[in-house]
């Protein structure tokens, strides 16, 4: 492919140049970088980032200054650099502890099933209680008296009846800041309002209070603060801006931080786990969303949830729906029925239309499953009612829509009531309501009756509808685990499915919504009951480790969950620690139970770091003797990946054969008041599982009941471990392949003996699939006479067969799939990474992918691809005096 090609195609390869930036953009990243200072500072104390910068400035970095953030933990500076140099460099200043890219957060679109105004109008009231002791508390008089907890999130509307009406120091939401576009925070409550409803709802959930419509929060006494990170017209929140602001509440002397942010990387070495962690440590607790990125599998685990000792969340579907008033009219008649909306816009439902069905029969099976008979009129000017058929709501919408339908009520058949989500509705707009309320408006319609339906756009809530389809069971948007380094992620579940919590006045005052979002903060309510207690006991200090006391009472607090694979229950299966952690958390268990358990998971690593013994102690706190026994109760595996390079997506595979065995002796042991108790365990490492099963998760729960006359306490610690070489598997999938693209074909063409003139698009390109995270990995262009025995982790590039590196080593990098190009120059210099251009000649890109705890300086450690050899041709050519080394 020479100059003919380039002159006849520039619009294509113009084309060709904005995808393949598209597709070179990874998920989470940004082109800015922060560092970690040795040394920690305060707010007075300008000399470690003056010092920084200047120090760049001497080995000709230059940067462009971010976010400053001065702390007594972790005191840190993010910047941009703005010309070739490498910005690693920055490790060999004095003080600089560590280095990370900063990481991109998209601000969390929960679903919101639907919004309305007011209140509940009738009906039992809803509430996410009934398994986790919540309400049990309550009755108590915990209710998170004397708690302060601040919110990173997109503000808090502090004018909402239920969260104070106001804010201020003697309001339920002390203050706000708002944090810049470049990240500086400012005190102002004005400007921490909330124009994106997210925050609002986080808020109700942790602490709203409205008595009048039987709203509570799981700690409404509680105060807040609010922390606004997010702009009304950005969608994006930075690694940096978010430890500013973790930072600024720990000063601040908040006890709990409740963030939902993260983007997914797996890792918990990133720079948001680790000023998260030295938070943690100091005593406060941090509970972060697990991510909704359940779709991906296995290892997809959340940033900033990742962290040591942070609280990582998933999310559990709720046993209620809350549904909205419809009003039927028929006649005289009038009849308030239950619907959910589907639809996105709920703007575009219209006031008062006449129903037409399009069966009479209540037991039809196939209404609209098929084009639809000739006499069914435009459907235009009616909602239309339309009963659940056994084909999918989305073929059902189609037929509907190609006879004009604009407006749709489902009722619902014989299955379990939920919330169909399909792919495209046809732009018609459609909701959900329950078989009664159909039936009811079917006969009326059978008897001859006109039925006229109103769809509120601000529907009056009207109350819960059971949950019969999948009620506290994990939902299938919450993210998996476990980390990179094989931590147990996330490490509990609370609801997170199906929330009705307080919304800005503006967009409906109440909203119902979905996500480990909404599941986060009731692990911060949770938090805020226990720590009421505590203050209330004079327990006010505790020791510096009180919050993973807390974290671990936490854990240990939780109950299996039945497996579901987004269609069935399955009762004689637990969902796996990987997806539930320890499982279903229990407020009550927390704040009362007297044993604490250390450590309150257990981590058996891969098989070539199998920690096969392992000891857990059991406190007694309480004021009379206890007995405990204990009892082994494994999950099946958890496959990873198929042959042939594919990830597993929700639901993975579960493999039943690949569990360990766990013995301990003895199985029931005595403690005494304030005494602790060693129990050790020997674990077997599993035996293999099925050929396509690829490094599978295995795990299980250790069950420990405790007893004292008639009292008695049940609690749990998680295990988790991997049936595999984590120094040798492969991260990198076979698909992965060295390419190039021609005109109007999207199709992926082998480079061997093509000649590139690096102009436009016409270039190389590898398309990375990565089955794992990797490390690092790093992309070279090397000489035909490389071979693997010159492999080298710092090779001299410039000279052959290392010509240079395509862009600096990109480390902790989430799994999923790249394109990467040969760019118009390399990078030559180890110290100073000068570019050069591309000499003609020819040459081969070398792919390599550090493993999971490989060593970057052995040549085993990583998995490497090399392109078939392709020539270089330039237009401009290229001055090999430029290729004179600088020393």
């Amino acid at each position: 492919m020479g100059n003919d090609f380039l002159k006849h195609n520039a619009s294509f390869l113009r084309s060709f140049l904005l995808f393949a930036l598209l597709f070179t953009t990874v998920r989470g990243a940004t082109n800015k970088y922060i560092v970690q200072f040795e040394e920690n500072g305060t707010e007075e104390d300008e000399k470690i980032f003056q010092k920084f910068y200047s120090g760049l400035a001497e080995i000709g970095v230059e940067a462009k200054p971010g976010l400053e953030i001065p702390s007594t933990i972790f005191t840190a500076t993010s910047f941009e650099v703005t010309n070739d140099k490498d910005p690693y460099l920055a490790l060999k200043l004095p003080n600089v502890l560590q280095m990370w890219e900063v990481g991109e957060a998209d601000v969390p679109t929960p679903l919101v099933d639907e919004s309305g105004e007011k209140a509940i109008k009738k009906g039992k009231a809803w509430n996410s209680f009934a398994n986790t002791g919540v309400e049990k508390l309550h009755g108590k008089g915990i209710t998170g008296q004397g708690v302060v907890i601040a919110i990173l999130d997109s503000g808090i509307d502090y004018n909402h009846p239920a969260l104070g009406g106001g804010i201020g120091p003697d309001k339920k939401i002390e203050f706000g800041y708002r944090f810049s576009e470049r990240g500086t925070p400012k005190r102002s409550d004005k400007g921490s309002m909330d124009c994106n409803g997210h925050g609002t709802h986080v808020a109700g959930i942790i602490a709203g209070k409205d008595l009048k419509h039987d709203f509570l929060g799981v700690a409404f006494d509680a105060k807040l603060r609010s922390y606004k990170v997010t702009d009304c017209d950005s969608n994006k929140v930075t690694d940096d801006v978010l430890i500013s602001a973790m930072n600024l509440a720990y000063k601040e002397g908040a006890d709990i931080i409740q963030s939902s942010f993260s983007h997914p990387v797996g890792w918990s070495q990133s720079a948001l786990a680790a000023a998260v962690s030295k938070i943690v440590a100091q005593g406060v607790f941090v509970s972060i969303a697990g991510g909704n990125d359940g779709s991906e599998g296995p290892f997809y685990g959340a940033s900033g949830a990742c962290g040591e000792h942070v609280m990582s969340v998933g999310s559990i579907d709720n046993d209620q729906y809350y549904t909205w008033t419809a009003l039927v009219e028929a006649e005289s008649e009038k009849f308030e029925i239950p619907f959910n909306h589907l639809t996105k816009d709920k703007s575009k439902f219209l006031p008062k239309m006449p129903v037409y069905a399009i069966s009479l029969d209540p037991d039809a099976l196939d209404t609209a499953c098929s084009p639809l008979d000739p006499s069914v009129p435009d459907l235009a000017r009616y909602s239309v009612l339309v009963r659940r058929g056994r084909c999918s709501i989305e073929d059902q919408l189609a037929h509907l829509a190609k006879r004009g339908a604009k407006t749709v009520l489902f009722y619902n058949n014989d299955e379990p009531y939920s919330f169909p989500q399909p792919s495209t509705s046809y732009g018609v707009r459609y909701a959900m309501t329950t078989a009664d309320s159909g039936i009811w408006i079917i006969k009326r319609l059978g008897n001859g009756k006109p039925v006229h339906l109103t769809l509120l756009t601000k529907a009056h809530p009207l109350g819960p509808v059971p949950n019969s389809f999948n009620p506290g069971k994990m939902s299938v948007f919450s993210s998996w685990g476990p980390t990179y380094d094989f931590k147990i992620k996330p490490e509990i579940s609370a609801p997170g499915g199906h929330i009705f919590s307080t919304y800005p006045l503006e967009k409906g005052t109440y909203a119902t919504m979905s996500g480990t979002s909404m599941a986060s903060p009731y692990i911060a309510g949770i938090a805020a009951l226990y720590i009421s207690k505590q203050k209330k006991l004079g327990n006010l200090k505790g020791p510096s480790n009180r919050a993973i006391l807390l974290k671990n009472k936490i854990m240990a607090s939780g109950a299996a969950i039945p497996w579901f694979d987004g269609k069935a229950v399955d009762t004689d299966v637990n969902a796996p620690v990987s997806q539930a952690g320890a499982g279903y958390v229990d407020a009550w268990k927390v704040v009362n139970y007297v044993t604490s358990i250390s450590p309150a998971k257990i981590e058996l690593g891969p098989t070539n770091q199998f920690r096969s013994t392992q000891t857990i102690k059991v406190t007694n706190e309480g004021d009379k003797p206890i007995h405990y026994n204990i009892v082994h109760v494994p999950d099946p595996g958890v496959c990873t990946s198929k042959p042939g390079g594919v990830a597993w997506s929700f639901p993975p595979q579960l493999a039943p054969s690949i569990t360990a065995k766990v013995t301990f002796d003895p199985i029931g042991f005595d403690v005494a008041p304030g005494q602790t108790y060693s129990l050790d365990l020997q674990f077997e490492h599993p035996a293999s599982g099925p050929e396509d099963c690829m490094f599978p998760t295995y795990s299980g729960r250790l069950e420990l009941s405790g007893t004292s006359d008639n009292y008695r306490e049940d609690l749990v610690i998680p295990y988790l471990g991997v049936a595999g070489d984590s120094s040798k598997v492969s991260v990198l999938s076979p698909q992965s392949k060295f390419y190039y693209k021609q005109p109007g074909s999207k199709e992926r063409f082998d480079v061997e003996g093509e000649i590139f003139t690096l102009d436009g698009d016409d270039r190389p390109g590898f398309f990375m699939n990565l089955l794992l995270g990797a490390r690092e990995y790093k992309f070279e262009l090397v000489t035909p006479d490389w071979k693997p025995n010159d492999w080298n982790y710092r090779p001299q590039y410039g000279y052959p067969p290392y010509m240079g590196q395509v862009f600096p080593n990109r480390r902790l990098q989430p799994r999923g799939s790249r394109e990467l190009v040969l760019e118009d120059e390399i990078l030559i210099d180890a110290l100073s990474r000068d570019k050069r251009c591309i000499p003609d000649g020819q040459y081969m890109l070398l792919f390599s992918a550090l493993k999971l705890s490989g060593d970057p300086f052995k040549r085993d450690s990583w998995d490497l691809e090399l392109s078939p050899v392709f020539g270089v041709e330039s237009i401009d050519g290229c001055d090999e005096r430029e290729w004179r080394r600088v020393t």
